[in-house]
Formats: structure tokens, C-alpha cells, sequence
């Protein structure tokens, strides 16, 4: 399994996603753009953080809040506060 998961044409799935977010003790709200599902990994474990990832099908894209007009990547906002308005507003939007 170590072997496969490290090799770059392979990608995880739930599984992945449930230990990075016990890895990194943050939420994950995966969002299946195909069948409108989303899955939130690491709910009711007490996380104050959520991460968002759209799937489409094929892989997990990152969901990023930009931080203004023209802001560059770097700035981008990838992680928010789980009873946070914003976050909630993300999830609506994906």
C-alpha cells in the first residue's frame, strides 16, 4: 500500500481523506460535484478547522476562499472556522 499510495498516478480516496484529518486534526468537507453529496471527515471529533475539497469524479481539487480581488495564491484562504459564517457560506457556495 505505501508503495502505491506514493506513486503520483495513483490518488486516496475517504480513507485518505479520514487519516489526514486525523493526521492533521481538522475537519475535511468533501463535496462529489456529481451527485450534490458531501462527506465531512473528522465530524464531532471536537476539530475547530475545516478544509474543503470538490470532487469531481477523477480527483479532490482544494476549495480556496480568495482573500481579495487579484490576491496572489499564496494568500488564499484554504482552512476555516467550523461554526464560522464564512464557513458555512463556503460550503453553500461548493
Amino acid at each position: 500500500y505505501c508503495r502505491w499510495i506514493l506513486d503520483p498516478m495513483r490518488w486516496g480516496g475517504a480513507i485518505e481523506l479520514s487519516i489526514l484529518t486525523k493526521h492533521y486534526q481538522r475537519e475535511i468537507a468533501a463535496y462529489d460535484i456529481q451527485t450534490k453529496r458531501v462527506d465531512v471527515y473528522g465530524q464531532g471529533m471536537g476539530y475547530r478547522e475545516r478544509a474543503l475539497v470538490i470532487y469531481d469524479g477523477l480527483h479532490y481539487d482544494a476549495l480556496a476562499l480568495s482573500a481579495f480581488s487579484g490576491a496572489p495564491e499564496e494568500v488564499d484562504i484554504t482552512l476555516f472556522e467550523v461554526d464560522a459564517p464564512i464557513a458555512q457560506q463556503a460550503s453553500q457556495a461548493a
